[in-house]
């Protein structure tokens, strides 16, 4: 349960424009979700987390969090997942300058 407060905090933060709470937030989140064993939850945390990193303008991090949640969602055919970090890669890719995948 904590897990989730602070995944749900982290959103709360990063609406607010506070990333470097907010990836704390996250991180502490995917924290909770893997010592509990729910790797959809972890991998869903991480991209999030990622989606700040981005706004942060720290592309390799988000890069690297994006990648580590993708593994994960492909090991579960999340598809719907998935289909929601293709954006994601794709700014990350425009941001780098280089293809992410």
């Amino acid at each position: 349960i904590r897990a989730l407060f602070d995944e749900v905090n982290g959103m709360l933060l990063a609406a607010r424009n506070q990333l470097q709470t907010a990836r704390k937030a996250f991180l502490y989140a995917a924290i909770g979700f893997r010592r509990a064993g729910d790797q959809l939850g972890f991998a869903e945390s991480m991209l999030q987390c990622s989606e700040v990193m981005l706004r942060r303008q720290q592309p390799k991090r988000a890069l690297r969090m994006a990648k580590r949640a993708e593994r994960i969602f492909r090991a579960w055919d999340a598809r719907g997942h998935l289909s929601r970090m293709r954006p994601l890669l794709n700014a990350v890719e425009g941001v780098m300058g280089t293809r992410a995948l």
